[in-house]
C-alpha cells in the first residue's frame, strides 16, 4: 500500500548521489551478468530477496518507463531510511527525501532503479511478489521470455516465506500496545493493505508448522472517498512469540524498539495477570 503523500515542502533533498551518474558511467548495454550484478548476487541469498518482494509488495511500485528509454523503474518509498538505504547501497542508487508542510508528518525516503538495474531487481524478487506478480511478470516479458518459478508453501521453503512475511511487515505492519484503566496493557499486531491476497497468504503461512497458530484473522474496513484495506490481525496468545522469531529480521529499527518495548510490557501483563489470579486464588 503506497505511502500517501501530503502536501510538500519543496524539491526532494538528495542525501545520496547514485554511483553510476557520480562515476559518469553509462548502464545503456550494461547486461545482468555484468561483474557489478554478480557482486550483489554474492552478497544475496534466497531469503533476502524473498524479504524484498515483502517490501516490493507493500510498499514498492513498478512502472513501464520505455517512452524515457528506460525501459522500467522500481521505486521504495518509505518514512523508514533503513530499507532504503540498504536497497540504495546493494545497487548504487541514489536517495532523495521528501519534508512535508505538516509537522506531523514524517519525512519519506526513495529510492529508485532504472533499466537494467530493475531488470536485474524484477527477476529477483518476482518469484515472490504476490500482489504485483503478475504486473512484474508482464514487465519482464517485454524484454525476453520468462516464467517466475511458483515457490509451494512448505517446511522446505519456510526461510522463503518468513523473508517474505517479514518485508511486508516492515512496509505493512504495526505494532500497538497502552495502558487500560484495568492496569493492563492492550496489545494488537496487525498487517494492513488494500490487496488482501498477500495477507491470505502470510495468514496461511502462520496456521502450518512450526508456527500453526491457531487465533489470525482478517477484517475489511472501509472510510469514505477511501479504498477498502484489509487489516490481518495476530491473535494475543501468539504474539510475542511471531515478533520473537521474527526479530532478528527485520529491518526498521523504530519497530524493534517497539518490539523490545512490547516485550517489556507483555512481561508486565503477564505478572498482573499473575497476581491477578492469586488474589482470586486467596479470596475463594
Amino acid at each position: 500500500m503506497p505511502l500517501e503523500q501530503p502536501q510538500s515542502k519543496g524539491p526532494d533533498i538528495k542525501i545520496q548521489r547514485d554511483i553510476f551518474k557520480e562515476k559518469g558511467l553509462n548502464t545503456n548495454g550494461m547486461t545482468t551478468d555484468h561483474p557489478f550484478f554478480q557482486q550483489i548476487e554474492e552478497r544475496m541469498n534466497e531469503p533476502d530477496w524473498a524479504q524484498q518482494g515483502g517490501l516490493a509488495d507493500g510498499d514498492g511500485s513498478f512502472a513501464d518507463r520505455r517512452k524515457y528509454k528506460a525501459w522500467a523503474s522500481y521505486k521504495l518509498k518509505m518514512k523508514d531510511i533503513e530499507p532504503i538505504k540498504f536497497l540504495a547501497d546493494l545497487y548504487g542508487a541514489g536517495i532523495s527525501k521528501t519534508e512535508f508542510v505538516n509537522p506531523k508528518h514524517k519525512p519519506a525516503y526513495l529510492v529508485s532503479l532504472y533499466g537494467v538495474r530493475a531488470f536485474h531487481f524484477m527477476k529477483k524478487v518476482c518469484p515472490y511478489l504476490i500482489e504485483k506478480r503478475k504486473h512484474v511478470t508482464n514487465l519482464i516479458n517485454q524484454k525476453e521470455e520468462y516464467t517466475p518459478v511458483k515457490i509451494p508453501m512448505n517446511l522446505g521453503n519456510i526461510s522463503l516465506m518468513m523473508g517474505y512475511t517479514v518485508g511486508f511487515f516492515d512496509a505493512e505492519g504495526c505494532i500497538e500496545f497502552k495502558l487500560q484503566k484495568n492496569g493492563q496493557y492492550k496489545r494488537c499486531i496487525t498487517f494492513t493493505n488494500t490487496d488482501i491476497r498477500p495477507l491470505k497468504k502470510i495468514q496461511r503461512f502462520l496456521t502450518i508448522k512450526p508456527f500453526s497458530y491457531k487465533v489470525i484473522s482478517i477484517w475489511s474496513h472501509q472510510e469514505e472517498g477511501k479504498k477498502r484495506a484489509y487489516k490481518l490481525y495476530i491473535g494475543t496468545k501468539h504474539q510475542a512469540s511471531f515478533l520473537s522469531i521474527l526479530e532478528p529480521l527485520f529491518q526498521i529499527e523504530r519497530k524493534k524498539e517497539k518490539i523490545r518495548k512490547f516485550k517489556l510490557y507483555n512481561k508486565i501483563s503477564q505478572i498482573c495477570d499473575k497476581n491477578k489470579y492469586l488474589n482470586l486464588v486467596k479470596k475463594g
